[in-house]
């Protein structure tokens, strides 16, 4: 699992002002269980965040147990309920103008663990906002443990999914030369594709600075790459 650390910042909902690149996205939960988010992650002046309210929704999880996927389904249910009353902390107008400029959607958390021998699983769910009807949706799924992709994904699907463009053959044709296989070829890939985003994407104000990246297995979660702002968190 990998993030960049671009948060924006915006009064309208649509069109970012400002941003800083200090964001901490992803997180360490009980039960060897790790997450992130997509979309709204916090309020300018607020202390609660996409990932500290995940924290909360897990605090009842046993730290010594891994957390069962059952048990996922659970955790990421109280994090959307809890999310749901800090959004409220927006205006209508706030929401509205987001989720027309982000297909619906306000946030989606994902979280990860596993079970048996190391086999992954993911949950995720997205809070969206409909034009049509006033108030939240929810949507779970279990998405795909190969590569998949939160948020901006245009450039994800040029140079993973499409692999047509003139950029995108010619990367592919750099990480063939590289000859990395298995385990090394899959953490350096998930990064390079948060990196590829950072460069590619047509705004630079949604997509940028340091890239944490976190690996989970039969043993748990270990950091691959964590930045200095968020050791402590």
């Amino acid at each position: 699992m990998a993030a960049d650390s671009r948060r924006g910042y915006t009064k309208t909902g649509s069109n970012v002002e400002s941003f800083d690149d200090s964001g901490c996205k992803i997180a360490v939960l009980p039960g060897e269980t790790v997450f992130t988010a997509a979309g709204i992650l916090g309020r300018t002046g607020r202390r609660w965040t996409a990932a500290s309210e995940a924290v909360a929704a897990a605090e009842h999880i046993i730290q010594s147990r891994r957390m069962e996927r059952s048990e996922g389904d659970s955790v990421l249910e109280r994090w959307a309920q809890a999310m749901m009353q800090k959004l409220a902390e927006f205006s209508k107008e706030q929401l509205v103008a987001y989720a027309d400029a982000n297909e619906g959607k306000l946030v989606t958390g994902i979280l990860g663990g596993t079970e048996g021998e190391g086999v992954v699983w993911l949950h995720a769910v997205t809070i969206s906002y409909p034009l049509s009807y006033q108030g939240y949706t929810l949507t779970s799924l279990d998405p795909p443990t190969a590569y998949y992709v939160l948020g901006k994904a245009e450039i994800f699907t040029e140079f993973e999914k499409d692999q047509k463009s003139e950029r995108a053959v010619a990367e592919r044709k750099n990480w063939d030369r590289m000859k990395l296989t298995g385990v090394a070829f899959d953490q350096f890939k998930t990064r390079r594709l948060v990196e590829l985003t950072a460069i590619h994407h047509r705004n630079k104000l949604d997509v940028g600075g340091p890239i944490d990246v976190i690996e989970i297995d039969a043993s748990g979660p270990h950091w691959l790459a964590l930045k200095r702002d968020c050791r402590d968190k």
